[in-house]
Formats: C-alpha cells, sequence, structure tokens
C-alpha cells in the first residue's frame, strides 16, 4: 500500500481494514485531518486492479501509524477492495474483527502477515 499526503509519501503495511478505512502502520504519520491519496495494491503486476481512493486521517499514532476515513472512492474501486477483502477473509488471509464472520462483509479485518512486500511508490502516481 502506497500513500502521498501532500509532501509526505509512504509505503506502509495495513493493519485493521474495512470498506470505510484503514490503519496504515507507518512511524511518521501526517497529522489528523490531513488529505491523503492511497492506493491498494490489490492484485500487485496486474494492470488495472489497484483500488485509488481519498482519505483523510482520522486518528495518530506517533511511531506506529494513522487511521484514515475513506472519502471518495470510485465504485468499481470500491467494488475491488470489497472483493478483495472477501477473497482473503475465506482463505484466510486476514482475520474478521466483530462478533460473527457469518453474513455480510464485517466492518474491520485485521492483516497478519508482516513479511508481506511493501509495494513503492512510482514517479507520477
Amino acid at each position: 500500500m502506497v500513500w502521498r499526503s501532500g509532501d509526505q509519501r509512504g509505503a506502509s503495511r495495513l493493519g485493521t481494514v474495512g470498506l470505510g478505512g484503514l490503519f496504515l502502520k507507518t512511524p511518521k504519520p501526517p497529522a489528523a485531518g490531513s488529505a491523503v491519496e492511497l492506493v491498494i495494491q490489490v492484485s500487485p503486476g496486474t494492470p488495472g486492479t489497484d483500488v485509488r481512493t481519498r482519505a483523510v486521517v482520522y486518528n495518530v499514532k506517533p511511531g506506529e501509524g494513522m487511521g484514515v476515513k475513506f472519502v471518495q472512492m470510485r465504485g468499481e474501486d470500491r467494488l475491488r477492495l470489497n472483493q478483495f477483502l472477501h477473497a482473503h477473509l475465506k482463505a484466510g488471509k486476514i482475520e474478521g474483527k466483530g462478533p460473527s464472520m457469518e453474513g455480510p462483509l464485517p466492518a474491520a479485518f485485521v492483516a497478519p502477515k508482516e513479511n508481506a512486500p511493501t509495494p513503492q511508490l512510482k514517479p507520477g502516481t
């Protein structure tokens, strides 16, 4: 996952993920209230599969990361994110967080894999 906020750029691991927002692990997060552009690589190496969204930093944990709330996402990006979360939940790559894992997609997920490769920012993205 890559992000940009003003002059700050980063490649971060995901913490908690949901359809309304996510937590990004980064040692130097932007301030709460900052606008952030995100690129979530749901199928690295496959053209046209990145999820692009605009978000706002909702809370900051210095030295740990930032919680962001999605504020703008195209319908096709939301669909790809939803499919990504469902597939990873079913495959056991992420764990659901909440009272029940039956029925609709839960509000938040935890991505436990710490050894996944971190995507790099490309010029002009």
